[in-house]
């Protein structure tokens, strides 16, 4: 599966995106997706996360701190797929982190650089400055 083992951040991007107009199909192709996570060895729990990540953020959760600390917290799990999406999540409702060097598929040490830097730019409690 590209999103959890891909090294290249332009082929996670253009499978993420497909990932999502998959599941937007309907019922059928979002359970089924959920099932293929699960058969790939990923954790129930991690997989109701990454389709709740694949289906983005609602308006509400947009304004709550908890968000922008839960996604942040992704960004340090052991499953790529996860720290993708929850790199993308952010990057769309916080574009000041655009400046942030975070790398879904790079070293321990790389990913927590860009996790510090994006906990720097929300500190935790907080949501970002909207425009």
């Amino acid at each position: 599966m590209l999103l959890t083992k891909s090294k290249n951040k332009d082929v996670r991007a253009a499978a993420a995106k497909a990932l999502r107009h998959w599941i937007d199909r309907g019922q059928k192709e979002d359970a089924g997706f959920y099932e293929a996570l699960v058969a790939h060895k990923v954790k129930p729990g991690q997989a109701a996360i990454v389709m709740e990540l694949l289906h983005g953020i609602g308006p509400q959760a947009r304004n709550r701190p908890e968000t922008y600390d839960a996604l942040i917290g992704y960004l340090g799990s052991d499953l790529q797929a996860l720290r993708e999406l929850a790199h993308r999540n952010l990057m769309y409702l916080a574009p000041a982190g655009g400046d942030v060097d975070y790398d879904a598929g790079g070293s321990a040490d790389e990913r927590a650089r860009g996790q510090a830097a994006w906990r720097k730019l929300i500190p935790q409690g907080q949501v970002p400055a909207q425009k």
